[in-house]
């Protein structure tokens, strides 16, 4: 499996050289910002400090838990109030959806908004992306003042902003999953 570095240009300025060594490099070694376990779930700390962002998030502590390795700088919020992530049936539709446009799972940071203490919910967009896909009720706060309808993508600072409505409420309707799709063709090319 090969790895995407596409994100590097925009993290960092200066000249980067990567040597490696079987001596220094070994399995267990681990991301300073990411701790994973054996699950899907990781534990992201945020960036020092983000383009375009005026707090570094990383010297209060905070960490946000989401599902995924968050490869392609792909944030996906989800309000699952009685679990930790998404029902099986949500995540086999997303999983879908993605595939539509070449992206796993694995490749995105799904985060479920209702766990989030509000000290995180307020800080959420420390979470490294370039698109906040948001399958929600109701868009939260940081961006709950943008005007925007669902199925409509929206430039915020850096990063593009798609709503839509829950995975469920999509998956039964087809008004809405052609919305989707359209407003994914263009984000992604396709």
């Amino acid at each position: 499996m090969s790895k995407d570095y596409t994100f590097l240009p925009n993290l960092i300025q200066e000249d980067l050289y990567y040597i490696e060594s079987e001596s220094t490099h070994t399995s267990t070694e681990k991301s300073p910002l990411i701790q994973t376990d054996n699950k899907e779930t990781h534990t992201e700390t945020a960036p020092e400090v983000m383009p375009g962002k005026a707090e570094n998030t990383e010297a209060e502590g905070l960490r946000i838990d989401f599902k995924g390795e968050n490869l392609k700088n792909i944030l996906v919020l989800i309000e699952e109030p009685n679990g930790s992530y998404l029902k099986s049936e949500d995540e086999a539709f997303l999983e879908k959806v993605l595939k539509a446009v070449d992206i796993n799972l694995i490749d995105i940071a799904i985060v479920n908004y209702s766990s989030l203490s509000e000290e995180q919910a307020r800080k959420i967009e420390a979470v490294p992306h370039w698109l906040c896909l948001g399958f929600m009720e109701a868009l939260p706060a940081p961006w709950a003042t943008l005007a925007t309808e669902r199925y409509q993508t929206i430039q915020h600072d850096e990063n593009k902003i798609l709503w839509g409505h829950p995975l469920k409420s999509i998956a039964g309707d087809k008004d809405m999953k052609v919305r989707l799709w359209q407003q994914l063709k263009l984000l992604f090319n396709k």
